[in-house]
């Protein structure tokens, strides 16, 4: 369960960053 947050988490982040500078993080 707590992998799967953070994981999540993760995902959000990334999400997030892509968002911000408009670049594929992968």
């Amino acid at each position: 369960m707590t992998f799967k947050m953070s994981e999540q988490a993760q995902t959000i982040k990334i999400f997030n960053l892509r968002s911000d500078t408009n670049e594929f993080i992968g």
